[in-house]
Formats: C-alpha cells, structure tokens, sequence
C-alpha cells in the first residue's frame, strides 16, 4: 500500500488472508438448498473517476438493491471489498500494484477452490484495461467469474486468454472508432488525421482520453481498415498555440478527427479552422464529446455555447460523437442520491457537480445487479457450473435493472455501447442525431426523412485534397469536380510512363515500417550515460558468442528514435533489395507484425551494416529491449529468494506466450533459450525473437530436403530439440523440417531444469567447448534422462516428471501446453506460511537441538521469546503488545490532540522505472535506516512504512500534552536533512544525487485501533490523518508543509520559522490556508 487513506487500513497480504478465512467457512444444508456465494470487489488507487471513493459507494447502494431484488442469493453470502492503494500516474504502471494484489489472491484462494465444499466465487473490479488483463488470467486460471465495470478494451473480449471475463464497463471507446470507421468508409474517405490532447496536466483524465485513443489508432489505424491515419499530439495543458499542428494536420486529410476532454480545445481549434478559411466545405471534422470525461463542470447550455463561439460558420462540417442522451428517470435521481449520500456519509467525498452521474460510477452499480440477476435465474444449477459456463449466460442477454436505462452484452463478453454521430442542423441552430451505431452491429440512419448533408457543390469533399496550408488560409489548387477530370487527363502519360517507380515506391512504403537505418541506431548515448552493456552469463561466468558455423553473435544495447532497444548483430550477405523482392519474406513480415501479447516481444525492425576493416558485412534484428534483464539474471542472483510460487509465475509468463505464438500464424518459435527470455520494466517475461527462424528461411530458403541453416550462439544449441538439429554436423544448427510446438515444448524442459536447479543446462560447463559439442550430441541421440541430473530437494516431483516428458526423444509423446499448464494449477509447493508459523518452526528447531541440557533450552527459549517481542514490538506499540500478552482485549483509543506526518519521494515512481528493484531496496533500506535514527532520540511512533511513504504521529500511543506538534516539527526537520545524506540509486544520479523528501504534517484529533486478527496494524483512522496525507500529496520537494491547526501549536513555542503559502484547495477539503515549515530559530539536539 502507498497511501494511508484515514477511514481504510489494509495490507494486501491481510486483506487476501481474510478472504482465504472466507473461503474457509462450511455451511451445513438446511431443508432448501442453499448456495454459498462469495462476492469480491477488487479496487487498485483512488483515481476520481474509478477509483475506491468513486465506485465504492457505488457498489455499496446496488448490493442493498440485489439483496433486496434477488433476497435467495443471499442467504449465505459473504461479500469484501480489498483496496490496494496506489500513487501510480497511468494504466500501466498501476497494473504493477494489481498483479501483486491478483497474485496473492491466487496463492491463497487456488488451494480452498479446488476442494469439493469451496463456495462459489464472483469479482467485480473498476480497474483499468491493463489492471483487468492481470486479474483476468488469474479469473481464467481459478476458473471464477469476473466483471470488469470501467475497462472495455477490445483485447479483453479474446475468448481463450479471458474466457471467464465480462467487459461490463460503460465506456464507448470502441463504438467511437466503430461508428468512425463506418463513416469513413461510407463517405469513402481513406485517410484521416487525428489531434490528440494528452492533457498531461489532468492526471485523473488523461489515462482515460490515451486509451481512447489507443483504441482508436488500432481499430482506424489498423492495416486491414484501409485508412490512412497520421496523429498530431497538442496538449492543453500546456500550451493553446494550434494553429502548426492545425496546419499539418490539414495539410496531411481533409479529414481531421479531435480528441480532447475539453470543450475549450475544441472551440479554440474549430474557430483556428475558420480563420483559415477551412469553413468552405472541403474539410471535415470529427469531436468527442462523452459522459466518461466530464471535464466541463458548468450547465449542458454553456458548453454548448463555447463551442458555438465564434464557430458558426464551421458547425456544418463538424460530426459530433456521443453517447445517446440519458433519460433522467425516477430511478436514476433516487438511486444516485443514496450513491451520493452514502459517498458522504461513509467515504468522507462530496461528489462534485461535474462527477455528477459519471457513466463509470454508473456502471459500477449496474454491474453489482447485473451479476445478482443471473445468479438468482441460474441459482439452482449453479452449483455444477464452471466460471467458464455462468459467463456464457451473460452473452446476448439484456438487463433491465440498470439504474439509467436497459443495457445488453454482446455476443463476445463485452457490453454492446452505442455512439451517436450529429450533424448540424442550420435552422434549428443546434446538433441532431443523424447516425448512430451499437460495437456490434450495422450503422443506423436516425435522422429527420429527408436530411441532406450541406456539402459545398453538394458533394463530400475528398479525404486527400490538393491543398497546402499558406500563411493562414488553405489554398486548394481545385476549386471544383471538372478540375479534377482536367488534372487526371494530363497526368495520364506521367503515370503510365512512371508505372514501375510508383510500383517500387508502394513497396517501399508498404514495408517502411521495418527498415532500420544502421546510422539511425546511437550506441555512444547510451554508454556514455553510463548504461549497463549486455553481459550473457550463467552462473556468472562470461558466454561464447559465436555460433556453429564460426559466426559472431553481438548484443547490444542501441537508442533508435528515442526508444532503448536491443540489436542483435551477425554477420550476412543480403541486403535489403533481396528481400523487397521475395514475396514470402515480406509475407511473413506481416505475420510477425501482427503479433501482439504482453509475453511476447515486439520485433522493431531488420537492418545491416556495411563491412568496415575490423568487422563483415552485418544483418541488424532490432527488438524491444530486457530493462530488467533476461529470466537467467534471476535464477543466477542467489540473494533472491526463489520460493516455488515466484518460480511458477514465470513458467506462466513463458506457457501464456507460447500458447498464443502457437495459435498465431507463425505457429511455433523455434529457438525458446536464455538469450530470448527477457524481463521488461514491470517485471514480464517475454519471448524474444518470435518468428526469428521463419523470417531467415524465408530469406535464404531451404534446400531440397527441406534443410536450412539458422545461425544461433554454439551454447544455445542445449534448449534444441533433437528433431531440429542435423544428425550428421556440427557446422550449425540445420532444420529437418519446420519445427513445430513440440520443439518449444523440448525447450521448455530444459528451462524448467533451469528454474527448479537453478543450474546450467544439463550441468555442463559452459567455458568447455568440447563439453558443450558433446551434449548436443546426446540431445540428438535421444539419450537425455532426467535422473541423471539430481535435482534439490523441494522440487515437487510433478515437476520432475513434466521434464521428463518435455525431454521425450519422440515429439508426440511430449506434453501439450494445456497439460503443463493443467500440472501447475495443481501444484501445491507449501511455501506459503505466516510470520507466526515462522517462529514456531525456529522454536521448534531450537528445541528439537537443544534437548540435551534443560538449561540450555531455556536460555535459547527466552532468546526466541525476546526476539518475538522484539519483532511485536517493531509492528505494535509496547503498550498494546503489553496488554495483549495480558489477556486483555486492545480496544480503540480516542485521542485528543496528536500531530501525523507523512513523507514521501515524489520521483520515487520514475526510479522505479529507471533502476533495477535491488537498487531501490537498498535506497529506501539507507533512508529509513537514517529516519528510524532520527526518531529514537524523539517522542515519535512509526506507525507504517509503505514503499517510498513514511508515517509518523506523535501524542499516541503514549499522550504528550501539547508537544506533540513541537516533536513532530523537529523530526521533519531532521528528515530532510538526513535525506540529504542519502544518494540516489547509480542508474539515477544523473536525475538527482541525492534523495528528496516531500513532507506533510497536521495536529488534530484521532481513533486509533489495532485492526486485524492475522497480521495486526495499528491504525490511525480520523480527517486528521487525511488532512496530513492531503498536506504531504499538494507538498513540494525539500520542504515541510503543515495546516493552521499544527502552525497554533508551534507558534507558542518560539522556535520555529513559518512561511504562510497562502490559500489552496485541497482535495475533499475546499480551500484552506497552510504554511511552510522552514527551520528553527534557537538550535536543538
């Protein structure tokens, strides 16, 4: 957790521990049946839009509504809510926080679900789309139903990596590209350019507009759409210049589609347009406007006038997109006023005017009824019914108990939004509703009968204009149809007699997308700033790069057009005129373009370079790069504790990526080694090079016996099948034939030896050349046994026997990936113990040691008993630990006057991304070290630590009388200097050498409790602990931020200097006056 939130304290670990003691609960039957039903709602953040204070009360109103509706579904049912709180900016980065929490719960839940009394099992989570595809591999693995109620991207409808997820949310970004699309293609516009603001500024909507526009690129954008797309970024918040992006954009389409939350923007481009004359029928606009982002907080009628400002003349040429209007139902006004109510009352947040009916708080509370109303329809059967199969009672169905209007999912688990595109009616002098159409399903005419587009010339203007942007106006060569027919008639003999360049040119253009400059590829940046070469290792010692038939194998780190990528280099003859010229290479091209999955690495491009003195002619494959290393790094790191469960996410991780490689057209990868398991900057294992072996047939062919050769480095010829490798020579790895899944099955055996060993391949030494040559012999004769290579003992023998099948001579007897993966699901490694069982297996070491002497068992019995109160004490106050030890029940204590202070790294997030995860734990081991000294020699209680964030309050548990502010000024004081000391991880001292503390503090009053049976916290929970929170988050670096109420207390003092920062709005609080804490006037130890 990353921030402690005042009224919610819970660690993911206690959280999930508590919904395995639910899952734990048997019900005896009584005279009807019942079904015990467990409902789990899973929140990452507290994002305004969906966040924990958004839906949470959301979900609260509609659960009282089910259980009124549907009373039978809930006779036995548990339902918890677990937040998992996260500073995190964007989708991806919070997914981070997600994976822990959907990890965890898999641990603890798989074992209970598997039983035949395990309760029936249902998620609902707001998430985002990257969040949701963590948690629904989890859904898929456990086989339990989950609603997603904001994501709905179109990736989550794949039927074999979500088969148990529902995309309920609202969101109509895939109907907007949908409509968009048909638009196009009915206007016959095959081009289109795109302005996208990315409001950078506006953290809670810039996620959601970038995923708008995300899946607005792919869906338009797509190759099989036919649509030519440029995107022009702006952003708004920033800078109102868009008269240059305005320009490009003209100057590539007549078509110009905006993207942006802001009414503002829109208004500002379109009266840009009319002063360029853009207003003369010829050119085309798209706006969104959507329930999702409402960014406008004023009445409907003035951000219609906005945009009406100064636009009048442009109006008719705009298409505006939207969501069809919602009616303002009885049921809608009442049941929001409880959302609102209870989001008051219970999470402490006014909802602000323009939150008012957000489409995802919506959706949040029509998911809850939704799931109540199938269960209930299918409560007598589903006891026998898989995940899989209560899903499919979702597709195609319609819901009536929406709180707004009906809703219907679609056939493929995601719910069927329809968009609206208006048009401009003159006479009216306001928008109406001329199409409209559903993600699935035709475009509708909705229009007035007799509607007729007021084109000029009463013609749609062409996407690709003649027409260059001059100063400020658009000159357009043309000026009518006949102009056209006049041009066409004197480029005829150009054209015929430039047929072939244009072909070449097409070609060029169609595969641009591949080509790699070698000179566009920088290696000096990169060394220069100090980043770390690539260093092939196993077991730490140094692997040869050359291949079988003598080839250099070089990797490299290069930056090529801003993105850090990996080159892999080795010497070739071709050149790119050879490939333009093979019709399969460049077929296959394609197919290894469309590759698309989170555990497979992209392929940027194919380059070469030239011959110099020292080094051949070179063929370049340039591919995402390892920020985090390959997969060998991690098993060679042997101060990573490697627990089976850590092990088994990874071979997940490899089994998900091969199932979709051998799914896609490319059909197998062919060389799964260590050179091609890479780790990217959130810690996903990825397949690298996918389609290698393909592109380099295809490229130089194969001969008669359908042979060819396909150089690798001479060590990673131990993960080869034997069916892959030539029976006869050892001058390079030689295809028999194309080699198919059951060749990467053979591969992934040797890297489960790797995983479960964490041993070299087959134990050889990889400096012995001759060692190395004779093993690949053996692999070819088919003489590999499993035993013959011991493994440790916890390696669960379902293991063992998976590699031995995997290491089959004859493919068809080696496992298919749904038999490995149908293995791990019911591998149970034990490995998951508390901290309490812990020290009872120690205490029971020591006893077992110790039986000969009596007095010898004692001493080390109070030993342990020491070091149990010590480790209490580190996670309880004395006193609480002192009663508990006494019997006595730890009741929540009311205190009076207590100061809270929050700390934190404001660039704690981007040194995660930039430094490698031991760096950081030893960053914040050296900074809380320091700050753990400052507060021993003061009267201060560390109350938590989580990630970057450091909490402390003073006056608790222990009361002080009022020199509870007086402490805690001193200790931010000397927090902020002993940061200072502190330097920042190597990866990041060219960002700030050292460490800087954002610090917030408030005295008030305050409850605090100890909560939880297993895992205890003490907890602070009051608007005193918000408001601290509040002060550090709208904190700068370096400096002490407090409220009023602490600046009373210290003013008496005489001590400390104070700055007044004047009057700023804080979140949840309106406006408030704070003040800088600046330093001290008399000096203190």
């Amino acid at each position: 957790m990353k921030k402690f939130d005042g009224n919610f304290c819970m660690s993911p670990g206690a959280c999930l521990q508590s919904l395995l003691l639910m899952y734990s609960f048997v019900h005896a039957a009584a005279a009807e049946k019942v079904t015990p039903i467990d409902l789990c709602i899973v929140i990452i953040g507290d994002n305004p839009l969906f966040g924990y204070t958004a839906t949470a009360p959301a979900f609260d109103v509609a659960l009282d509504k089910a259980k009124e509706l549907y009373p039978r579904v809930f006779q036995d049912s548990h339902s918890r809510t677990h937040y998992q709180p996260s500073n995190s900016e964007n989708c991806q980065d919070s997914a981070g926080d997600m994976l822990v929490l959907v990890t965890s719960l898999y641990n603890s839940t798989h074992p209970q679900y598997e039983t035949a009394n395990s309760r029936k099992l249902f998620c609902i989570s707001p998430g985002c789309s990257t969040e949701i595809q963590q948690f629904g591999d989890i859904s898929r693995e456990l086989d339990f139903p989950l609603l997603a109620t904001t994501a709905a991207d179109h990736s989550l409808t794949d039927d074999e990596r979500y088969p148990t997820l529902l995309a309920a949310g609202s969101s109509a970004q895939y109907s907007v590209s949908q409509i968009t699309l048909a638009l196009l293609r009915k206007h016959l516009w095959t081009s289109i350019s795109i302005i996208f603001d990315k409001v950078s500024g506006e953290l809670a909507f810039a996620p959601l507009v970038q995923l708008y526009a995300t899946t607005f690129l792919n869906t338009v954008g797509a190759p099989s759409s036919g649509v030519n797309t440029l995107l022009f970024e702006i952003d708004s918040t920033v800078s109102t210049d868009y008269a240059a992006t305005l320009k490009m954009a003209a100057a590539h389409s007549s078509v110009i589609f905006l993207f942006s939350p802001k009414v503002e923007a829109y208004a500002s481009i379109l009266r840009l347009a009319v002063r360029f004359h853009m207003d003369s029928g010829r050119f085309v606009f798209f706006v969104l406007r959507l329930p999702e982002l409402p960014f406008f907080n004023g009445p409907v009628s003035v951000r219609d006038a906005i945009l009406k400002n100064g636009t009048a003349s442009i109006l008719p040429c705009v298409f505006l997109l939207t969501s069809p209007p919602r009616a303002l139902t009885k049921n809608l006004g009442n049941q929001w006023d409880k959302i609102a109510d209870r989001s008051r009352d219970f999470y402490n947040r006014t909802i602000p005017p323009e939150f008012k009916f957000n489409a995802l708080s919506l959706s949040a509370y029509d998911s809850v009824l939704m799931l109540a109303e199938v269960i209930n329809d299918a409560y007598d059967k589903i006891d026998n019914m898989t995940g899989q199969e209560f899903t499919r009672l979702f597709l195609g169905r319609s819901f009536n108990r929406s709180i707004s209007s009906p809703l219907q999912m679609t056939g493929k688990r995601n719910r069927n939004i329809s968009t609206v595109a208006m048009l401009y009616n003159e006479t009216a002098g306001d928008f109406q509703a001329v199409w409209s159409k559903f993600a699935e399903g035709p475009l509708y005419f909705v229009g007035p009968e007799n509607w007729k587009i007021q084109w000029k010339g009463d013609f749609p203007p062409k996407s690709d204009p003649f027409c260059n942007m001059v100063d400020q106006d658009v000159d357009c060569a043309l000026t009518d149809p006949l102009g056209y027919a006049y041009l066409l008639l004197l480029l005829i003999p150009i054209i015929l007699g430039a047929a072939l360049k244009i072909r070449k040119s097409l070609i060029g253009k169609n595969n641009e997308w591949w080509v790699v400059r070698h000179n566009e590829i920088d290696y000096d940046t990169l060394v220069k700033a100090g980043y770390p070469p690539f260093r092939l290792a196993i077991r730490g010692l140094a692997v040869n790069q050359i291949s079988l038939d003598g080839r250099e194998m070089v990797y490299r780190h290069g930056l090529y057009r801003g993105e850090v990528v990996q080159v892999l280099a080795f010497a070739f003859g071709g050149t790119f005129a050879d490939m333009v010229k093979k019709p399969k290479y460049l077929n296959m091209l394609r197919q290894v373009r469309t590759l698309d999955h989170p555990n497979v690495a992209r392929l940027i491009g194919i380059g070469f370079a030239p011959a110099t003195a020292v080094t051949p002619h070179q063929m370049l494959v340039v591919t995402e790069c390892p920020k985090k290393g390959f997969l060998r790094d991690l098993i060679d790191n042997d101060s990573l504790v490697f627990t089976w469960d850590f092990r088994a996410s990874l071979i997940w991780d490899i089994l998900r990526g091969l199932r979709y490689i051998h799914g896609s057209p490319i059909r197998f990868h062919g060389s799964v080694c260590f050179l091609n398991l890479i780790i990217d900057e959130h810690f996903t294992l990825k397949l690298a090079r996918a389609g290698g072996i393909q592109l380099y047939e295809a490229m130089n062919g194969s001969g008669p016996d359908g042979r060819f050769r396909f150089p690798i480095p001479r060590i990673a010829n131990l993960w080869m099948a034997p069916e892959t490798v030539d029976q006869e020579t050892l001058d390079g790895q030689i295809s028999v034939t194309r080699p198919g899944p059951p060749a990467d099955i053979f591969s992934l055996g040797v890297i489960l030896y790797e995983v479960a060993s964490r041993n070299a391949p087959f134990e050889v030494d990889i400096t012995d050349i001759v060692a190395i040559k004779a093993k690949i012999c053996e692999i070819r004769r088919g003489q590999l046994d499993v035993d013959d290579y011991p493994m440790p003992e916890h390696t669960p023998p379902e293991i063992v026997r998976l590699i031995k099948r995997c290491w089959s001579f004859n493919p068809a007897n080696r496992p298919t990936i749904g038999q490995i993966s149908s293995t791990l699901n019911h591998l149970h490694p034990g490995t998951n113990i508390s901290v309490a069982e812990g020290i009872l297996r120690r205490l029971e070491h020591y006893n077992t040691e110790l039986e000969a002497t009596v007095a010898a068992r004692k001493d080390a019995l109070h030993v342990e008993m020491a070091k149990v109160d010590a480790l209490l004490s580190n996670v309880l106050p004395k006193s609480i630990v002192q009663e508990l030890r006494n019997g006595q029940a730890a009741i929540p204590d009311y205190f009076s006057a207590v100061t809270v202070l929050f700390s934190d790294i404001p660039a704690f997030n981007d040194m995660v991304a930039k430094c490698m995860p031991f760096a950081i734990v030893d960053l914040l081991h050296r900074l809380y070290s320091k700050m753990d000294e400052v507060i021993e020699r003061h009267d201060v209680y560390k109350v938590e630590t989580i990630k970057d964030s450091y909490m402390v309050a003073s006056g608790l548990p222990i009361r002080n009388d009022d020199r509870h502010a007086e402490e805690i000024a001193k200790v931010a004081l000397l927090f902020l200097t002993a940061s200072t000391e502190v330097h920042s991880p190597t990866e990041y001292q060219h960002h700030c050498t050292t460490v800087r503390l954002r610090i917030g503090m408030n005295s008030g009053p305050c409850v605090a409790a100890v909560i939880g049976q297993k895992q205890p916290r003490y907890c602070l929970v009051g608007d005193t602990v918000n408001t601290a929170s509040r002060m550090e988050t709208n904190g700068e670096e370096l400096k002490i931020h407090i409220t009023e109420s602490t600046k009373r207390l210290l003013d008496p003092t005489n001590m400390f200097l104070i700055e007044a920062r004047g009057l700023i709005t804080i979140k949840g609080k309106g406006n408030m006056s704070t003040y800088w804490l600046t330093g001290v006037r008399h000096s203190y130890p």
